[in-house]
């Protein structure tokens, strides 16, 4: 987490046009690569920030310069979604729902905490029909 937030940090205080390197994490090999992706950002870049643990890393972005969102999804279809990954990786059914357990225990309750920082709340369900549409 620490890590994420130098990097956040580094990317909110660009002055000018400026070439960053990027850690990437390979969820596949669960491998961290420090240095493997570039990008080109200046003043008027818009960056998202998304994931579990987003919401956590409002005080780093200045004041005022950031929306905050918060992905509702109904808990069944977050729980198709979480084990489809892991089988993706290559864990087979059992042990992708302990490992949806064990998130249920350690990450969602800090996941649903974070709710009440966000400035708007989206239903995952609406976005997934209009991708479906579209």
């Amino acid at each position: 987490m620490n890590e994420i937030r130098k990097v956040l940090r580094r990317l909110v205080g660009v002055r000018s046009r400026e070439t960053h390197d990027l850690p990437y994490y390979d969820k596949l090999s669960r491998a961290s690569h420090p240095r493997s992706e570039k990008i080109t950002i200046s003043p008027e870049t818009v960056l998202v920030v998304e994931g579990a643990v987003a919401l956590s890393l409002c005080d780093v972005v200045l004041h005022g310069r950031a929306h905050t969102f918060f992905v509702d999804i109904d808990e069944e279809l977050r729980r198709c979604r979480v084990t489809r990954e892991y089988s993706r990786r290559g864990v087979d059914r059992e042990a992708a729902a302990s490992i949806y357990s064990s998130r249920q225990k350690d990450e969602a309750p800090i996941v649903l905490a974070s709710r009440a920082r966000a400035e708007h709340c989206i239903q995952l369900r609406a976005i997934e029909l209009i991708e479906a549409v579209g």
